[in-house]
């Protein structure tokens, strides 16, 4: 027989050998002593093997002495009529040398990938893309350990209705081979719902066929709902500003960035025309100096000023400022509140009580002037009773 081929007995004990199988074992190690030669692993599963009636396919790690380790693939075929084995042996030390160069390296991967708080996954071709890599997060969000989901197909894995939204969403990498990156929505076991932001890479070889996919998943749920509660927030700080009948302005650097209609009003110009414009251009002169300190503190502040519009007219306002963090920059806030009517109805308050003082100085001149009266006129009276006193006694 060309090769390396030899005919074995149930017990290990070779009958028959090619000459390229008695120059690698040795004449002097037949029967069986080549059984020495091969690792223990490697000649325990053979020896079992040989013991059964049954064709077998195992790989047989040789040792080579100083000169290393020679990997063996070995094809035995049960022979019923003669009991016994024909082995055929093929030299595979450099395929099993990739063999294990692809087992660290995929062991490597999962050193990296199970310790990262991400989702990674490897898909074979379409239309099954069968999972050929998945790291320990990617499988347990589907229900799976990282060993039974390998060789499942897509479909089978994330279920027929997150497979259609993926169809949906990623169009483009199916039809176009582009790489995507599009938002989806994993039920959990409690009823709640993880937010996945999921990122394709088509896997092209060199003649441009797509051999499969990098899938990439990153759990955005938290970031998903602060922005959610940010767009409430805004969208409830919008509706205010529309429904305020105080002006609000914001501004960053002395520059207004938004202002609410009630603002546009005040000043008597549309939110266009105002956007961008300096804040102080807008404060009379002799406000402007207490306006930037108020700024410049960053605290919350209230105080009187005055403001011009945009016919010139001056305008009383009362200033509420506070400064907050808007995307990671300062920002300040301020409510102008027309005080036109409160100084108005101070000044009429202020014109009664001056003239109910006045009044009140009348009335206290009047009582005076006649307790003055009330004094001559009883000295006057006095004197005739007096002297009718006297004329009562001299009678």
């Amino acid at each position: 027989m060309p090769g390396l081929a030899a005919e074995v007995l149930p017990d290990g004990s070779v009958v028959e050998a090619s000459d390229a199988f008695v120059s690698l074992v040795g004449k002097d190690r037949l029967p069986r002593q080549w059984l020495a030669r091969l690792s223990p692993g490697s000649r325990g599963r053979l020896t079992r093997l040989l013991a059964q009636q049954a064709d077998f396919q195992m790989s047989l790690e040789w040792s080579n002495g100083d000169a290393g380790t020679t990997w063996l693939a070995c094809s035995g075929w049960w022979s019923p009529e003669q009991r016994r084995h024909t082995c055929f042996l093929a030299d595979v030390t450099a395929t099993e040398a990739s063999r294990e160069a692809a087992q660290l390296f995929i062991h490597r991967l999962h050193l990296v990938f199970d310790h990262l708080p991400l989702m990674v996954a490897y898909h074979g071709p379409l239309p099954e893309g069968r999972c050929l890599f998945a790291n320990r997060q990617y499988a347990k969000l589907f229900g799976l350990d990282d060993k039974t989901i390998l060789g499942k197909p897509v479909r089978d894995i994330v279920g027929k209705a997150l497979m259609q939204e993926m169809v949906r969403q990623a169009r483009s990498f199916f039809e176009q081979h582009a790489t995507v990156v599009y938002p989806c929505s994993v039920p959990q076991g409690d009823g709640r719902w993880m937010r996945l932001e999921v990122t394709m890479v088509p896997d092209a070889g060199p003649d441009g066929q797509v051999r499969g996919a990098y899938v990439l998943m990153t759990d955005i749920t938290q970031r998903y709902e602060t922005e959610r509660a940010l767009r409430e927030s805004e969208d409830r700080l919008a509706r205010f500003m529309e429904a305020s009948a105080e002006g609000v302005v914001f501004h960053r650097g002395g520059l207004i960035t938004d202002v609410n209609p009630a603002a546009c009003a005040l000043y008597g110009a549309d939110a266009a025309h105002l956007l961008g414009t300096p804040t102080m251009s807008l404060v009379v002169p002799e406000f402007r100096e207490k306006a930037q300190r108020m700024v410049d503190s960053r605290t919350e502040t209230a105080y009187e000023s005055a403001i011009f519009n945009a016919r010139g007219e001056r305008i009383p306002v009362e200033v509420i400022g506070r400064s907050i963090q808007h995307g990671g920059q300062p920002l300040r806030v301020t409510v102008v509140r027309d005080i036109r009517d409160r100084r108005e109805a101070q000044a009429r308050i202020e014109e009664l009580i001056s003239g109910l003082r006045a009044e009140k100085e009348r009335a206290e001149a009047a009582d005076r002037a006649k307790s003055v009266f009330l004094a001559a006129a009883s000295h006057d009276l006095r004197q005739p009773i007096h002297a009718l006193g006297l004329f009562l006694t001299a009678l």
